[in-house]
């Protein structure tokens, strides 16, 4: 974990950095905002009738010049590194403010932190093979059992699917694999390519219900792989799914299916034509492939989430909707139907937000360096995604398309999941 200043503060005078701040608060007129400075002073912004409704309490009087000189990123680290607290621990509230008064967007524009920001992407771009396994590593290869007691028995780390308020996290990931299968024709038989498989949630669920599917996963993510061979020697599925320690350039063979979850949005922005060509090359003619992936709705010179990018998943990049049909029109993809479960991600990592907390204690166990800071890392990651969900630009896009001119789905696509889903 990044111990605290990691960095170096500009020589703001105090009053001036907070002057600033409290100028930008004064334009608040979407929801309601309170903070409570370093001295317990409260200050009022925004309207008192209105939601979301949160409170910043300010522990560290330098705060104020963290995030002028760092944005973003500076409002992640100082909340890590304890500078300040939200009531009720509602970062996802606070951030929501943040988010529909366009409070981030006016920070992080200045042209320093522009700098900073392109100067990160470009260090930890995963265009070259060898940093994408460095990104992928950075996240995904943190502990599995850490990530068992996050997401559940499904071990799936992408949007699930909620058709009723009361479903669980299990059945929510059901949902969404049953989905994925309707909509790809997986009854239909055939050589499925999973790329991007993670703990093979995905794959599993193909085994249990599909036959006559023959599915090969992929993952750059080494403890992901482990993972996956072990339980597929453990539920003696050999003979009906396999995975492989591999990039997705390194691709190859013909498929009847191919699809990606939760993995295009780690590709980086010089890869996405590299990627459409591997699934054209992948996928048989007139196969069926899907595309699950995380999407922004914002204009393209507009600043991105730079903690983020540079804590969570560096080099990362979301994509334009625009940019897929694109990419997928000049690489002889068609586009059969495009939803958007933006929804359904919030509820997601709220789920997941509560499996963290619930099992503190257990997760604490599982290694010394889950500590304080680590759980505010991970709480304010998962809040902060939320709220880029639920109030921001954020979109989880299901992209089905096929490879050809011809047209393998029904003559009207309709995928209404119900009680049938398992």
């Amino acid at each position: 974990m990044r111990t605290e200043a990691a960095y170096a503060i500009p020589s703001l005078g105090l009053n001036s950095a907070k002057q600033q701040l409290f100028c930008l608060f004064e334009r608040i007129k979407a929801g309601n905002f309170s903070l409570v400075d370093e001295t317990g002073k409260k200050f009022q912004f925004g309207s008192h009738q209105m939601m979301p409704q949160a409170q910043l309490m300010v522990r560290h009087e330098a705060w104020y010049k963290r995030i002028l000189s760092h944005g973003s990123l500076g409002l992640g680290d100082s909340y890590v590194d304890g500078w300040w607290e939200v009531g009720n621990q509602k970062i996802v509230d606070l951030l929501g403010v943040a988010l529909l008064n366009d409070l981030r967007g006016m920070v992080d524009s200045s042209l320093a932190l522009k700098f900073r920001l392109a100067a990160s992407r470009f260090l930890n771009s995963p265009t070259s093979l060898k940093n994408a396994a460095h990104c992928v590593s950075y996240h995904y290869d943190l502990n599995n059992a850490f990530f068992k007691k996050m997401l559940g028995s499904s071990m799936t780390y992408s949007c699930g699917l909620r058709l009723a308020p009361e479903e669980s996290l299990s059945k929510m990931q059901s949902n969404k694999h049953q989905l994925c299968a309707e909509k790809l024709k997986l009854a239909d038989g055939g050589k499925l390519l999973d790329i991007g498989c993670g703990w093979g949630g995905f794959l599993f669920y193909i085994a249990s219900n599909f036959p006559g599917v023959q599915a090969h996963g992929i993952t750059l993510s080494r403890h992901q792989f482990e993972y996956v061979r072990n339980k597929i020697d453990q539920l003696r599925l050999k003979d009906r799914i396999s995975v492989e320690l591999l990039d997705y350039r390194k691709a190859q063979g013909k498929y009847d299916f191919v699809v990606s979850i939760g993995m295009f949005e780690h590709v980086g922005l010089s890869s996405y034509q590299a990627f459409m060509k591997i699934l054209k090359n992948c996928l048989k003619k007139n196969g069926i492939g899907l595309l699950h992936t995380i999407g922004e709705i914002s204009d393209l010179d507009e600043p991105e989430d730079t903690w983020i990018s540079t804590r969570i998943f560096p080099g990362a990049r979301l994509p334009r909707l625009d940019e897929i049909s694109y990419l997928m029109r000049r690489n002889g993809l068609n586009i059969a139907h495009v939803e958007n479960l933006r929804p359904h991600y919030a509820d997601t990592l709220r789920c997941w937000r509560e499996n963290v907390s619930l099992r503190k204690k257990e997760i604490s166990g599982l290694h010394t360096g889950f500590d304080r800071r680590f759980f505010r890392f991970w709480d304010y990651y998962l809040q902060s995604t939320e709220a880029g969900f639920r109030y921001g630009t954020m979109q989880l896009y299901q992209v089905l398309f096929s490879h050809g001119s011809d047209w393998p789905f029904p003559m009207r696509l309709n995928y209404p999941i119900g009680a049938t889903s398992t």
